[in-house]
């Protein structure tokens, strides 16, 4: 492998980053002052960052990801956090993102509006920025609206059928991640179990105040603890998604709006 990066895979990386640090999309460029750095993904040494033996000084344009000084430090001191996968999963995401928005194609432009209008509607009859606060009830008892996620999804395939999955895959993959979490919620809050000839929901039906009592009286005792747990590990994995798919939107489609008028 080469003992220093090569001019045209600096080309590449600063081409295809369009110049901008691939997690806060800060210029690299002040007052043609050039401020990025070119981080290993895999340190060039085995007791770097992620470092690994048997990757040594690799200084290939795929072990390399363009970033501000901040960021460079931040990844550096958090191998734990900014794994290998994860620091190519950001480049890329970015890259991709790169390629769409100056694609100036109408080809281009009708995907990313195609895109938007999904994504629109969905928010629309949805109580997207509610979800925070659903989830806090969880797992004592939870809001008829949290059945909402699923049920607009279904019905926005059926009215939109062209307009999924995704164009850009980098917002296909966030969006599936917290649809999918939607749904395995949902099977829980609409589940139920069989014991001693009964049937047994896991949830009551809704109060008054639109909200569904989870139903450990009821349960068996093991049962119950068992299904707390699931809901937790649910939890935890629909809350990652909520916040990832947020961060995307906001920062790549800011048109799109996210609150409703209708919750």
């Amino acid at each position: 492998m080469s003992n220093s990066i090569t001019s045209s895979v600096i080309k590449k990386l600063y081409g295809l980053s369009a110049g901008k640090c691939n997690i806060c999309k800060i210029s690299l460029f002040e007052n043609e002052v050039h401020v990025g750095e070119m981080a290993h993904v895999i340190a060039k040494k085995s007791g770097g960052a992620r470092g690994d033996a048997l990757r040594i000084n690799d200084n290939s344009y795929d072990n390399l990801i363009l970033l501000c000084a901040n960021h460079h430090s931040e990844v550096d001191q958090n191998p734990e956090h900014f794994t290998v996968d994860l620091l190519k999963a950001i480049k890329k995401e970015h890259e991709d993102f790169i390629a769409n928005s100056t694609d100036f194609s109408s080809f281009a432009a009708n995907k990313r509006e195609s895109d938007i209008v999904f994504l629109n509607a969905y928010f629309y009859y949805t109580p997207f920025f509610r979800m925070l606060s659903f989830l806090s009830d969880l797992p004592y008892r939870h809001h008829i609206y949290l059945l909402e996620f699923e049920d607009q999804f279904e019905n926005i395939l059926k009215d939109l059928p062209f307009s999924y999955p995704l164009n850009d895959e980098s917002l296909q993959k966030n969006f599936e991640n917290f649809i999918n979490a939607i749904k395995m919620l949902d099977r829980i809050l609409c589940g139920y179990i069989e014991h001693n000839g009964r049937t047994i929901c896991i949830f009551d039906s809704a109060n008054n105040g639109y909200y569904c009592k989870f139903n450990g009286s009821d349960l068996p005792f093991d049962k119950a603890d068992l299904i707390e747990d699931e809901i937790y590990k649910v939890k935890d994995a629909l809350y990652f998604s909520y916040r990832e798919l947020i961060s995307y939107i906001r920062m790549y489609y800011p048109e799109v709006k996210m609150s409703s008028p209708n919750f």
